[in-house]
């Protein structure tokens, strides 16, 4: 069953019931593990690109500045992954190797940093939602301001802002992802606050080791 999101016409396929978007995202992410204070290499991308789910049902047109930037930074780290997957189990084996070399403008070092900033957007964003009434769009314009705004000049600014703009309000969104009654809201609700949770200690590590190696460039774009 297909249903026909608002607005961009993009369709939107019908969950199992009892699942939403956050199902598959919440799933996988319980099996990934830090380990020796490092990310595993696989299973934390393929977490990350279920997030496409729910740019997809958001509108990709309006989340495709975040949306491309994901993706973009994840192809990255996976094309340099495969060229030797036994010495990159982890994220931080396939950076390290390369912190010495000339500053990239383009490869894995930026791209775990971008990769970093827009997944703690996603985070502070829907961490806003479930833990306040915000509507949609201040959600996520708080974490904006909070996460990717200081790193943006003026033109990327004003994507944003036309993203943001035209972003459905909180009730819209919570039809979007099938949320028709009290308990369904619920039951999304509390998937949304366990992918957060999940993902906390993943930017947080992910920092951490930006810190460590002083890769936290504060140069904007």
């Amino acid at each position: 069953v297909i249903e026909m999101a608002e607005e961009e016409n993009v369709p939107v396929p019908a969950l199992p019931e009892g699942q939403s978007v956050f199902t598959p995202m919440v799933a996988t992410l319980r099996g990934v593990h830090i380990q020796d204070n490092e990310i595993p290499t696989t299973g934390f991308l393929e977490s990350m690109k279920l997030l496409n789910g729910l740019f997809n049902i958001i509108g990709p047109k309006k989340m495709a500045p975040v949306k491309n930037d994901i993706n973009g930074n994840i192809e990255t780290l996976e094309n340099a992954f495969k060229t030797n997957p036994a010495a990159f189990p982890t994220l931080q084996s396939l950076v390290r190797p390369l912190i010495a070399g000339p500053k990239q403008k383009k490869g894995p070092v930026p791209s775990f940093l971008w990769l970093k900033r827009a997944l703690e957007f996603m985070m502070i964003w829907m961490r806003n939602f479930c833990s306040t009434e915000m509507p949609m769009r201040e959600a996520a314009q708080n974490a904006y301001e909070a996460t990717l705004h200081r790193y943006h000049g003026f033109i990327v600014h004003q994507v944003f802002k036309v993203a943001f703009s035209s972003m459905p309000d909180r009730a819209g969104f919570l039809v979007r992802v099938g949320c028709t009654t009290p308990e369904k809201i619920q039951h999304f609700t509390a998937e949304v606050r366990e992918w957060v949770e999940l993902m906390t200690p993943f930017i947080q590590n992910m920092q951490q080791f930006l810190n460590a190696n002083n890769l936290d460039d504060p140069s904007t774009v």
